[in-house]
């Protein structure tokens, strides 16, 4: 999702987006509905 690939940027270090990025792709979004889409962040 585009929006994980830009927010991982504004973490302020590599090591804090790299954690970031691994959990995202550890644990995708897959819920449908802006609530559930809350829930996962």
């Amino acid at each position: 999702m585009l929006f994980f690939n830009v927010r991982r940027q504004f973490f302020p270090c590599k090591e804090c987006a790299g954690h970031f990025l691994n959990m995202i792709t550890v644990l995708p979004y897959e819920g449908t509905t802006r609530v559930q889409f809350m829930s996962y962040l």
